[in-house]
Order: structure tokens, then C-alpha cells, then sequence
């Protein structure tokens, strides 16, 4: 286990934090399918930041409308987001201490545009580990046009994979900014995914993770 992650463990149980396992990848990847089926693998509360932007701002839109915002609008919500990092991800009572996963985007498409977000914000979130999900461009086409629950365009192979590309870059100075552990795991599959990201997060998290029925 590397330096970074060890002293993480042992800040974990003098502070009682929250800390964050980040989950990111491009519209239509399978990022709230996959969170969710990791989570009740080893027992993790999971979050997704479009969930925290609708308690910050409860108004009459959904997640589809932020496509259609300011580029200063939306960074303004992602910003107000902060208010509630403190209480997620703050200092709290041993008795709290304990891992979520965070889904989120490191990139978006804003009005034809591939758009990224402050590296600095990343802190907020106090990660520790960062995953990113990927899948061939035509899958991930075919998936937001199969996806009858949001109004998303499913967008060209190539602008699925330039994204993915800026994924990919973005995740690695992140990565290397926070000291965090980096997987890329391809999400054509989802038992072989959950199960591919599990491995992993015990590998790199050591005891910190355990499966259902484990002691807590």
C-alpha cells in the first residue's frame, strides 16, 4: 500500500472523516448502475453530485435542464455544492467514520463543447481513490438512446471517444495531484465490471472495504 493511502487509514481513525471513492465517466457509461451494484457489494453509501446540486437548489428543474444553463450558471451550483461537502465529508464522531462513493464528472459536454471543472475542487470531495468508467463509444450511444428515463442526446461515436480521451487526462492529473490510486475499468459488462472494481478497491484500500456479511 502506498504512502499516501496509509496515512489516509491512520487520519481516517484519528479524525473520524468521511472519505471519498470518486466514480466518473462520460453521460451514458453506466455510472449509477455500476455505484449502486458496488455498493451493496461492500456495504458503501453512495452519492451522486446531481443529487447534492437538487438539495442545494430544490427548484423546478432536473438534471437535464443543467445541458441548458449559463456555463456560469452551472458552475455556480457545482460551487454551492461545497456547502454541504463540510457535513459529508468533514470532520465527524468515530462512530461515523466511514467510506462513500461519489459519482460525478471530471468533464461535460456544454453546448457543443467539452468543458472541465477545477482540479482544486477535487479536495472538497477528500478522495481516495478515483475510478473511471469507460465502454466503447457505440455502447455508450446506444445506451442514452435506450434511457427512456432522461431526454439526453446519445451524440456521435467520435464525441463519446474525444470525451473519454479528455476523461482520461483529466483523471490522471487529478490522480497525481492527490496521490489517489487510478483504475480504468471498461464497463461492457456489468457483472464482470462490479466485480473487476471491487477486487480492485480491496486491493487498494486494503481492510478499509468489506464485503456483505462482513463485520463492520
Amino acid at each position: 500500500m502506498g504512502e499516501p493511502l496509509q496515512r489516509w487509514r491512520t487520519n481516517a481513525l484519528e479524525d473520524g472523516a468521511v472519505r471519498s471513492i470518486l466514480v466518473t465517466g462520460v453521460q451514458g457509461v453506466g455510472k449509477s448502475t455500476v455505484v449502486r451494484a458496488v455498493g451493496d457489494v461492500l456495504g458503501i453509501e453512495s452519492f451522486n453530485y446531481a443529487d447534492l446540486m437538487l438539495r442545494v437548489d430544490p427548484g423546478s428543474w432536473d438534471r437535464d435542464d443543467v445541458a441548458n444553463w449559463s456555463w456560469n450558471r452551472r458552475v455556480a451550483l457545482y460551487d454551492a455544492v461545497a456547502s454541504l461537502l463540510p457535513d459529508l465529508f468533514g470532520p465527524r464522531s468515530r462512530d461515523m467514520n466511514r467510506l462513500v462513493l461519489l459519482e460525478n464528472h471530471l468533464s461535460v459536454v456544454h453546448r457543443g463543447r467539452i468543458r472541465t471543472f477545477s482540479r482544486d475542487r477535487i479536495g472538497q470531495y477528500a478522495p481516495v481513490a478515483l475510478l473511471v468508467l469507460e465502454a466503447e463509444a457505440a455502447t455508450i450511444a446506444r445506451r442514452r438512446r435506450a434511457d427512456t428515463t432522461r431526454s439526453r442526446p446519445g451524440g456521435l461515436p467520435a464525441e463519446i471517444e474525444s470525451q473519454q480521451a479528455v476523461n482520461r487526462n483529466e483523471a490522471m492529473l487529478v490522480a497525481r495531484r492527490y496521490g489517489l490510486p487510478l483504475a480504468h475499468v471498461e464497463n461492457e459488462s456489468l457483472t464482470a465490471t462490479v466485480e473487476e472494481v471491487v477486487v480492485w478497491l480491496r486491493q487498494v484500500l486494503g481492510g478499509v472495504v468489506r464485503g456483505e456479511g462482513e463485520d463492520r
